[in-house]
């Protein structure tokens, strides 16, 4: 057995991205292991009941991981799990949380209000002008982190905007750090990452897109987010799953509404007539967060909001 003083960082994560890729854990129980594990310092310490097949596996295989481990540090990733303090808590209340995130960049502006805004990948000019406007008129007001998926259109509107206005942005990958899915997302690392953003994935470094993963990402979007904004969506698109996945999870909803004979705007508008809130300018997501802001301030925990 090997000492809890005998642990590093490293080997602690190595466990993690053995444990996620060679069993299937429940969160629960994958969550208790790692801080058993931190805690014993060895597998054959960890609680018999709960791991006795991870034990029957080769033993501590894990360690090879800690070299790749290494490897993926000095190229800038870093690495979250459950037991530790920086691990979002958010994630914890959605449904299938995840085990191990990797990043490339700051957590630091994930402090401030989160706030997602999704939408089509072939917006109207009109759409771009109320990011330009509305949005940049919301950051230079309010300190808030842009949360979305760095797709062309709405998502890489919104990330730009917080660029422009110096304020942080949260990029969630459908796919592996080194494997950045739009390619042309690449150009954008270093301004994010200057600008106290960050890349997020729940895929190891290497792992390439997979149609499955966009709705994998898209909880997870709405899971760090503490609200979410949609902009233009049509039926049965991945904007949609996301709203869905934010309602779920008891997040706040709000829509920029567009004329009913865009095809852009019906999935918009079914939120709406469901009980989504309409948004029109920038004072109205400026109430929002400040009060959002204030009840925090105060200790005050509301219910989380439902509809549809």
């Amino acid at each position: 057995m090997y000492p809890m003083s005998s642990l590093n960082n490293d080997e602690m994560v190595a466990f993690a991205v053995w444990s996620v890729e060679e069993t299937r854990l429940p969160f629960g129980i994958y969550e208790q292991g790692l801080v058993d594990f931190q805690t014993r310092g060895s597998l054959q310490a960890l609680d018999p009941g709960n791991f006795a097949f991870i034990i029957k596996k080769s033993g501590q295989d894990w360690r090879v991981k800690t070299d790749e481990i290494r490897k993926w540090r000095e190229k800038g990733v870093r690495f979250l799990v459950p037991s530790f303090s920086l691990f979002p808590k958010s994630f914890r209340q959605i449904h299938s949380p995840p085990r191990l995130l990797y990043y490339h960049g700051s957590l630091a502006g994930l402090r401030n209000f989160r706030l997602a805004i999704v939408g089509s990948r072939e917006p109207s000019g009109l759409s771009l002008a109320w990011i330009e406007n509305e949005i940049g008129d919301l950051l230079e007001r309010q300190n808030i982190c842009i949360v979305s998926g760095g797709a062309r259109g709405i998502d890489q509107a919104a990330h730009r905007m917080a660029l422009r206005k110096n304020r942080a942005t949260a990029v969630f990958l459908p796919s592996g750090l080194f494997r950045i899915y739009p390619g042309s997302l690449s150009q954008w690392i270093k301004p994010v990452v200057e600008g106290g953003g960050v890349f997020l994935s729940e895929y190891a470094p290497y792992v390439t897109l997979r149609k499955s993963h966009f709705a994998q990402r898209n909880r997870l979007i709405a899971g760090l987010a503490q609200a979410t904004l949609i902009m233009e969506a049509r039926p049965r698109s991945g904007t949609l799953l996301t709203a869905q996945q934010a309602v779920e999870q008891g997040r706040p909803l709000f829509v920029v509404p567009s004329h009913p004979y865009d095809g852009n705007s019906q999935g918009g508008l079914h939120l709406l007539s469901e009980g989504a809130t309409m948004v029109v300018d920038a004072r109205d997501l400026l109430a929002f967060v400040q009060a959002e802001l204030q009840l925090n301030l105060l200790g005050i925990d509301l219910p989380p909001a439902s509809f549809l």
